[in-house]
């Protein structure tokens, strides 16, 4: 992964996304933080308020689902990158890297706009702003490797994309952001926690109340996420030994 890394390259092909993607001007790029916005507010103001009984939201369940939208947009819109511009790879020097970190740096940009639009509505502390954005670099890294692993099954799968689509569905409803994981009383608490982006959702909670510190919940979710990243990369490895390359399967179309 590291070899392929060309930062000119990666710059260029980041500023032509923003144009494909009509948010290299303020306008196109307000309209692209409208339905991340407007998820984010409705579960902090909806589920905070209203289902949750709460008369004061922090913006903590807002939060929360900034950084899932975060990792499963740049997951998904890594994969769509791929195929759509697989003929531009076969014919030119562009790397797959540099479409997976560029789709990624520019899911990132539009996370941090959105997340800066939080801290100045739910007036969030200056402390707590600053672990958020280092644990959001955390999830760069870890979002950036399980993506670099999980891109060779676009060469094995055709609906990979619509398969990624369901189980992001699927890890929103059992994640904690629509309740609060120490709700839950029972033994079953561990098999939400199994979820590989529990860790961060742990985290969030943590800066918010680290007087909560609770050491099974926090080790066992730094256990399940780095287990299922390992297995993960183990499992595909071969794949990508194989195929020498992602897109072996495009160019022999």
């Amino acid at each position: 992964m590291i070899k392929d890394f060309n930062l000119v390259q990666i710059n260029r092909f980041t500023s032509l996304l923003l144009t494909l993607q009509k948010k290299d001007n303020l306008i196109g790029f307000i309209i692209g933080l409208v339905p991340i916005l407007v998820t984010g507010f409705s579960i902090e103001l909806f589920i905070g308020k209203v289902i949750g009984g709460e008369i004061h939201t922090d913006g903590i369940k807002g939060v929360c689902a900034l950084f899932f939208i975060f990792f499963s947009n740049s997951i998904s819109q890594s994969t769509i990158s791929i195929k759509n511009y697989s003929s531009i790879i076969k014919n030119s020097y562009l790397q797959p890297m540099t479409v997976m970190l560029s789709e990624i740096l520019l899911q990132y940009l539009t996370f941090i706009i959105a997340f800066l639009i939080f801290i100045l509505v739910f007036n969030i502390s200056f402390i707590k702003c600053i672990l958020l954005i280092i644990l959001s670099f955390l999830l760069f890294i870890y979002t950036l490797a399980l993506t670099n692993s999980l891109l060779v099954l676009t060469s094995i799968l055709e609906d990979f994309g619509r398969i990624l689509s369901i189980i992001f569905q699927m890890l929103f409803w059992v994640s904690p952001i629509l309740y609060s994981i120490r709700s839950i009383k029972t033994e079953l608490v561990y098999m939400f926690m199994t979820n590989p982006f529990y860790i961060f959702f742990e985290l969030i909670y943590l800066i918010n109340s680290p007087e909560s510190f609770d050491h099974n919940f926090f080790w066992w979710g730094f256990s399940s996420s780095l287990i299922f990243l390992i297995t993960i990369y183990l499992l595909l490895r071969e794949y990508r030994k194989k195929n020498n390359c992602i897109f072996i399967k495009y160019s022999n179309n």
